[in-house]
Order: C-alpha cells, then structure tokens, then sequence
C-alpha cells in the first residue's frame, strides 16, 4: 500500500507527501517543529524550567508543548515519549547529557558525578 502511496505521489509532484511515506518522522505523528525542539530537549532529560530557558519561552508554555506531545504521540509521560523519540529516530541520539560547566567559560562537559557516588560525600567525619 505504501509503495502504491509513493508512486501516486510521484506522479503527481507531491514531495511533501514522498517524503512522509519514505520515512517515519516526528512529523508524521504531527508534531510542529517546535514540538520537536522541545521532545529533543526533554529525551535528553531536560525539566520544563530548562526547555523554556534553552528556547526562550516561559515555563508554562514549554509544559503546554509537552502536554500537547504526549497527546499528539499518545504517549503516557516523558520517559515514554522519550524513548519512542530515540527509538524512532525522531531527535538524535547524543548519549550522556551534556551541560555547561562552572568556571569553564561555557564550554560544555559531562555531567558532574552525583554526590552519592562521590568519595568525598561518604566522608562525613566528626571533627
């Protein structure tokens, strides 16, 4: 059927059309792109308070933008619409989370290690 899709679609120039058929993207689910700068942003773990500082919109509006990517994917939280995103290949898939480091001028690191795990956060001696 997809195939009888395409070759209508040639037929008649419909580009736009091609190029839904040829690949599943997050537009074929309906997302604007700006809902896709946002499911970027949160598959990488980013709360709405750093989605609407990244893009420059208020807290509100970035939580409206997932809640209308959780109803557009029919997705029932982050975690899940995150994972189809990956799994998708809606947004890229960059690995660990990236962020600016204190004191480095903005340049981007890894992620510190959480306290828990750190030496120093079991040394709790009493002086």
């Amino acid at each position: 059927m997809r195939d009888e899709a395409r070759r209508l679609a040639a037929s008649t120039g419909q580009v736009k059309l091609m190029r839904t058929l040829d690949a599943p993207t997050a537009h074929a689910a309906g997302l604007t792109p700006r809902e896709i700068d946002v499911l970027r942003l949160i598959s990488r773990g980013r709360s709405n308070r750093d989605v609407a500082a990244e893009l420059q919109i208020t807290e509100n509006t970035a939580a409206n933008h997932v809640r209308s990517i959780l109803i557009k994917t029919g997705a029932a939280n982050r975690t899940q619409v995150a994972m189809m995103a990956v799994s998708r290949r809606w947004v890229d898939d960059h690995g660990p989370e990236l962020a600016p480091s204190a004191g480095t001028g903005g340049q981007i690191t890894r992620l510190a290690t959480p306290p828990a795990t750190r030496p120093e956060a079991h040394d709790r001696s009493v002086r």
